[in-house]
């Protein structure tokens, strides 16, 4: 009986046993004391932004066009029959090369008639010279007692003055048949490229009739076209300044960093009609690369330009992305704290704005965006935190 009591009893003590362990652990257990928290400092990252003499730039897109293109016609009438070697689509031509000729035999004759109407005339004006010879030794002897007028008369006057005026009409005539003749060989008024030809070998070509067009090579304007408060960087063109100076780069057909020199020649009066933008003419020497450096500005072709502008004595160009609410920068001082600036905003360009003021010698750009900014609060620069570790 006692063992048979004691089997039943000992689970019961166990769970008694373990259920009053477990409670003793539980009133005896350790309790954690809460630390005290530090504020942390945010981690920035900074950029220096040096302020200094600058030159103000004005980004535009541009239309290349012939600075020089004419419409070549004929003056006179004939038989086309002799093109120049460089008279063709594409060809470079010289000033004073020949395009072409006009058969010029008819031509020819009339030059050798008006000059046997000119000898003719002449020969009449000797003969009219003897005429006046006898006229005068007859006055002599018999006209004392004639007037001014009658004089006139008995000495030929009348006859003199009209074949003096038909030598002159003849010689006219000479004139203006060499002119014409002159005419059947047509020139390059100036070195240029044959944009199109109209005329073949043979054909037959009347005065005021269209044979070619030509475009100069030696420059191409540039329309470039930028909004109208970008003209507030730039010299005004014919203000007796210097020219500004423009780069010209084609990325499509040249690759980045590659661009060509010109410079603004003035500021045309009125605005590109689509969007509204000034428009400038820029000059480009040698469009075409006649020496050979592969960089040839094409008509029509769409380009950036880059305009140089006026020159500060002390400002800093700083990205838009930069700027915060109400044009304001975030600034890391000199005691490392963050200082809410509102700059002296000079000019305001697409990607860039040109400043004055906001940022003194030895701070710097706060770039990292932070959570509820308050001007003088400790930041901590994220370089800093990398050299440490």
């Amino acid at each position: 009986m006692g063992l048979r009591l004691l089997r039943l009893l000992l689970p019961v003590l166990v769970v008694v046993a373990a259920v009053l362990g477990a409670r003793w652990m539980l009133d005896n257990r350790p309790e954690a004391k809460p630390r005290s928290r530090t504020p942390t400092a945010p981690l920035v990252e900074v950029v220096e932004i040096p302020f200094g003499p600058l030159t103000l730039t004005a980004q535009a897109m541009g239309t290349v066009l012939p600075a020089l293109a004419l419409d070549l016609t004929a003056q006179v009438s004939g038989r086309v029959v002799e093109l120049g070697a460089g008279f063709e689509p594409g060809g470079m031509v010289k000033k004073g090369e020949v395009l072409l000729r006009i058969d010029p035999r008819d031509y020819e004759l009339a030059v050798r008639q008006a000059e046997a109407e000119v000898a003719r005339a002449e020969s009449e004006l000797q003969l009219e010279a003897g005429r006046r010879l006898v006229a005068r030794q007859e006055f002599e002897l018999a006209g004392a007692g004639a007037n001014e007028e009658e004089k006139r008369l008995m000495l030929r006057a009348p006859q003199q003055a009209g074949l003096q005026a038909s030598l002159e009409a003849a010689r006219a005539r000479l004139d203006r048949a060499r002119l014409d003749l002159s005419r059947t060989t047509l020139t390059a008024p100036f070195n240029a490229v044959v944009m199109e030809r109209r005329v073949a070998p043979g054909a037959m070509v009347t005065a005021a009739g269209v044979l070619a067009r030509l475009a100069g090579t030696d420059a191409f304007w540039v329309e470039a076209v930028l909004p109208v408060a970008d003209l507030a960087r730039l010299r005004r063109p014919g203000a007796g300044l210097e020219k500004s100076a423009v780069r010209v780069s084609d990325n499509a057909a040249w690759g980045e960093g590659f661009f060509r020199r010109g410079q603004v020649e003035r500021l045309l009066p009125g605005l590109e009609e689509q969007g509204r933008m000034a428009r400038l003419l820029v000059r480009v020497e040698n469009p075409l690369d006649l020496a050979g450096s592969g960089r040839l500005l094409l008509l029509g072709s769409y380009v950036q330009v880059e305009i140089e502008g006026n020159a500060l004595e002390r400002a800093a160009a700083v990205p838009r992305q930069f700027f915060r609410d109400r044009d304001t920068l975030w600034v890391l001082d000199k005691e490392g704290k963050l200082a809410i600036r509102q700059p002296e905003i000079s000019h305001r360009g697409r990607e860039e704005m040109i400043i004055c003021s906001g940022i003194e010698p030895g701070e710097r750009l706060v770039t990292t965006d932070l959570v509820g900014p308050v001007d003088g609060m400790l930041v901590r620069l994220a370089e800093s935190e990398q050299d440490g570790a």
